[in-house]
């Protein structure tokens, strides 16, 4: 039987960076479709819920809060690259719905879920049937998109106060001098 020849496009492909991930402290992490397959989701003590396990040939490095979450939606929809099936789309909306915020979603996901890999070790995302991977996504974009209209809220709170300052000061530039004065004196007493 002759030797087989390696099909050449799919060693590139396999190892080709398909996600790009820029930590705080370390150089940018590129990521390869075998890479992926050891991410891994556990349960943390901070705001996110949740810590995240990346996985760089044999290294293995966890991240959490904030840097945890932005790792995970960058890495999600590489994993989700098929998309699903309507009924899977709408599993995923059903489990999220079922646990009454994308918050508490991934909350839950980190903590009640193994999904484990054949040693037993738990939390591994390629483990998770197809509803439950694209759940995740969908949790961590809906949380990506309302922190963002939280921060665009401050952002025009900030703006509205700074315009009623800058009203005020021009409202007070058209008076005469000594008007305030006499509208505080002469002003008619609360009923």
């Amino acid at each position: 039987m002759a030797a087989r020849k390696p099909n050449w496009l799919n060693l590139w492909q396999s190892r080709r960076t398909v996600v790009k991930l820029r930590p705080d402290t370390e150089r940018v992490i590129k990521l390869n479709n075998h890479d992926l397959l050891g991410t891994r989701i556990r349960p943390a003590d901070d705001e996110q819920g949740f810590r995240l396990q990346v996985r760089k040939g044999k290294r293995k490095t966890w991240h959490d809060g904030a840097e945890a979450h932005r790792f995970a939606a960058a890495i999600l929809p590489r994993m989700n690259a098929s998309g699903g099936a309507s009924g899977a789309v709408q599993n995923a909306v059903d489990l999220i719905e079922t646990t009454g915020h994308p918050e508490r979603f991934l909350t839950r996901i980190a903590e009640g879920q193994r999904f484990e890999d054949k040693k037993g070790i738990p939390g591994y995302v390629n483990k998770m049937p197809k509803p439950h991977k694209l759940a995740l996504e969908m949790a961590l974009h809906e949380e990506q998109e309302r922190r963002a209209l939280e921060g665009e809220l401050w952002l025009l709170e900030k703006a509205w106060e700074e315009a009623e300052e800058i009203a005020d000061i021009s409202d007070k530039l058209f008076l005469p001098e000594g008007a305030e004065e006499f509208l505080r004196e002469n002003r008619p007493a609360d009923p």
